[in-house]
């Protein structure tokens, strides 16, 4: 992970810097093959983003309205 951009809960920024080539505060990060997620509540924003990458924005938003979640 040190050539790569990515994401943590806001609390953990510091602990990870020494592993990683920058932090985002952003709450979704891609970056070549790492993926990550900015805080425990983005997991079903990443679950979503996960699903639309892999089967599409279709599938995903159906995904979304039967969870009822409007993130």
């Amino acid at each position: 992970m040190k050539n790569k951009i990515t994401t943590t809960n806001f609390v953990e920024y510091e602990a990870l810097k020494p592993y990683c080539k920058k932090i985002s505060t952003e709450r979704i990060v891609e970056d070549g093959d790492v993926i990550s997620a900015g805080a425990v509540a983005a997991s079903i924003d990443l679950g979503l983003f996960l699903c639309e990458k892999w089967a599409g924005q279709q599938a995903a938003e159906e995904i979304r309205k039967r969870m009822n979640y409007s993130g």
